[in-house]
């Protein structure tokens, strides 16, 4: 019954588990909304729906979720100098009944008609019931198996063997006595890694002073350009004219810095969260510009991976980002990403920037590069709700207690590896967009991208979700055509963010990702994201040039 499976949630608060026995009554078909729609539909004639009312897809601000996303976005225009606040739109939420729901009006006539009655979305759910029931038992079992697992003197013993291995009492999987990945650890003398970071320190200081005078002389700008076009020495503002051994001092303390980081970082918010930034230097500029630099007293900083190939500044970019996290190693966090590897840097960009800035220092600049991309931690956990990878979660089929045990360094090579396709998949697999125009939703599927790269569906996120215990995943990864830089999909457990407009000719905005505490109306606390957007300049000059068109005049 429902009750019974509500009260596997008895770890909970009274709310929660109130919140529970309510879900389990939806997998019923129980809920109070539905009885209500049958008496409404017996009592009188089929009730007409607006189309626009179940099409138009929706945040609820005062959803009972630990995590909440934030119906308006904060938009930047570079050019006017000013922050707009918007609300989101369908072309970032995505929605599977929208989907759904158009191809049943769709369904035999050339015309969406205007209304839609009740019997017709009854039939179009009892279509879509069997995936929906197999993913709300897959959830409910997770959550009951997560709550059991939160008892007093569990904790420990979930962190050792992971989740389904120690609800079962049994020794599995990555974390029993020795792990998948196995690499030769380097021997640290004691006080090495003091007296190697001193150099380092005063180094990367002297960057971020740098980089404080370029983001306020950015900001004042009278033009904007695109990152690619934009003509200034930034690598001899930044770094000084002694460039080369900057970079590599950087490129080693930053290795040092990151061996104090786990595979998966624990932060907790106010916290920003960055996507791909792909070289393009002044687009990191201008978020800091608009919403402010890492500080040690200030949020915390994630950045989500991507940091070179392909773009006008890539040493640029790489260089700030170390010397952010050794100036800052309490509050800026690097988290791994698919072009963090040797592989990838020399067929995208990479390597040939080195050797055409460099000289007779870019192998080794490259190589010191490589060996701190090696000790990248590969997730971020905020508040133990909100998960951060780089790509996605792959078939699903592991825990992060089990990727927290993963030790690196990680080389390229170990990522190519049968056993460890699943973390090939934290940076390589992509989410199934709810709205996607093809049939295969659900489940794991093969991916364009590689042959051991997958795309997995909404009920895969939800599953992985509530085994895991948290709410929302954060990912990078993905450049979307005139996108906004970010995108809600998987029943609004997950989030896209990518930081580099304009990228390869896509006329993108870029975006970023705010999490910090908040209080609803019901006085219930919830972190709740709000992302910051960098509007598309090639987008935004189409724009202004439209609206300084007549009436009558053509372009």
């Amino acid at each position: 019954s429902t009750k019974e499976v509500a009260g596997a949630f008895a770890g909970e608060s009274p709310g929660a588990a109130q919140g529970q026995q309510k879900f389990a009554e939806e997998i019923a078909g129980t809920t109070a909304a539905s009885e209500t729609v049958e008496t409404a539909s017996t009592a009188s004639a089929e009730p007409q729906i607006s189309h626009a009312n179940v099409l138009a897809p929706h945040l609820d601000d005062e959803c009972d979720r630990a995590v909440r996303i934030h119906a308006e976005f904060d938009d930047y225009d570079p050019l006017r100098k000013r922050t707009t606040v918007r609300s989101h739109q369908g072309d970032v939420l995505r929605s599977r009944r929208q989907r759904q729901i158009r191809q049943m009006l769709n369904e035999g006539s050339g015309e969406m008609d205007s209304v839609v009655s009740s019997a017709s979305l009854r039939s179009m759910c009892g279509e879509f019931g069997k995936e929906d029931a197999i993913t709300n038992w897959a959830v409910l079992v997770g959550k009951a198996l997560w709550c059991y697992m939160k008892g007093a003197g569990q904790v420990g013993q979930r962190q050792k063997l992971g989740l389904v291995s120690a609800a079962f009492n049994i020794g599995f999987g990555r974390c029993s006595g020795t792990t998948s990945v196995t690499c030769s650890m380097e021997v640290v003398k004691p006080g090495a890694n003091r007296s190697r970071g001193k150099g380092a320190l005063r180094r990367a200081t002297a960057v971020v002073n740098q980089l404080k005078e370029l983001v306020s002389r950015v900001g004042k700008e009278e033009d904007d350009v695109l990152d690619e076009e934009w003509d200034v020495d930034a690598l001899s503002f930044l770094f000084s004219a002694d460039y080369m051994d900057s970079l590599m001092i950087l490129a080693g303390g930053a290795s040092w810095s990151l061996r104090d980081d786990e595979t998966v970082v624990q932060i907790s918010q106010p916290c920003r969260v960055f996507g791909d930034i792909h070289g393009q230097l002044r687009d990191l500029l201008m978020f800091f510009h608009a919403f402010g630099l890492p500080s040690k007293t200030g949020p915390s900083f994630v950045f989500n991976g991507d940091f070179v190939d392909r773009g006008a500044h890539q040493l640029e970019v790489i260089g700030v980002l170390f010397a952010l996290k050794i100036a800052f190693p309490k509050r800026v966090f690097l988290v791994r990403g698919n072009h963090e590897d040797a592989f990838m840097n020399r067929k995208y960009g990479f390597y040939e920037c080195c050797m055409e800035q460099l000289g007779s220092f870019a192998e080794k600049a490259f190589s010191n590069v490589q060996k701190a991309f090696e000790w990248l931690p590969l997730a971020c956990l905020i508040d133990g709700k909100i998960l951060t990878v780089h790509g996605g979660i792959g078939d699903g089929k592991w825990t992060i207690d089990e990727l927290a045990c993963v030790k690196r360094p990680l080389n390229s090579e170990v990522f190519l590896e049968t056993n460890n396709r699943w973390l090939y998949n934290i940076l390589w697999s992509d989410p199934i967009p709810d709205d996607n125009g093809g049939t295969n939703l659900f489940g794991v599927h093969s991916s364009p991208r590689t042959a051991s790269a997958v795309n997995f569906g909404w009920n895969i996120t939800k599953t992985f979700c509530a085994m895991n215990g948290i709410d929302v995943i954060v990912r990078s990864h993905q450049c979307v055509e005139e996108g906004r830089g970010f995108e809600v999909m998987h029943d609004q457990h997950l989030v896209r963010v990518f930081s580099a407009r304009d990228y390869e000719g896509h006329r993108n905005d870029a975006s970023i990702i705010s999490i910090r505490k908040d209080r609803t109306s019901l006085n219930r606390v919830q972190l709740v994201l709000r992302m910051h957007g960098l509007r598309s300049l090639v987008r935004l000059e189409n724009e202004v040039s439209q609206m300084s068109l007549g009436p009558n005049d053509e372009a």
